[in-house]
């Protein structure tokens, strides 16, 4: 196990940290069969956020495409889909913009719980 424990890190470089909302979604089966979604919001979740890439704007014949990439150093338990799990990817919303998880990177090595995500731009129109 490596020496450093990430968590006292992230604790101690509070001018690093970063607040940010998650929206998870979860669907299930009613009794008729049909779909039911349900949405919830969790606010003020802490973590390092950085830029991955920088914006960049993609010209196709029939469009537009804004991409950028973040990345969120976090304790809290952000999650890409879980199809088995009927759970959808988690949306961020950071710094005015939405941002859809991408990949779970598993740091518990690094101290207890921590995981690195990487979040794609989710709309075009932000």
């Amino acid at each position: 196990m490596p020496l450093l424990d990430f968590s006292e890190v992230i604790r101690d470089a509070v001018e690093f940290l970063d607040v940010f909302k998650v929206t998870r979604s979860t669907q299930t089966v009613d009794s008729n069969g049909r779909a039911v979604n349900t949405t919830k919001m969790y606010p003020n979740i802490f973590g390092i956020v950085r830029t991955s890439t920088s914006a960049a704007l993609n010209f196709f014949p029939e469009a537009e495409h804004l991409t950028g990439d973040i990345v969120i150093m976090t304790g809290w338990r952000l999650t890409a889909a879980r199809p088995a799990d009927n759970i959808d990817a988690d949306i961020v919303h950071w710094n005015k913009r939405d941002y859809i998880v991408t990949q779970i990177g598993d740091w518990s090595r690094m101290g207890t719980g921590y995981i690195v995500a990487l979040c794609s731009l989710r709309d075009v129109d932000q």
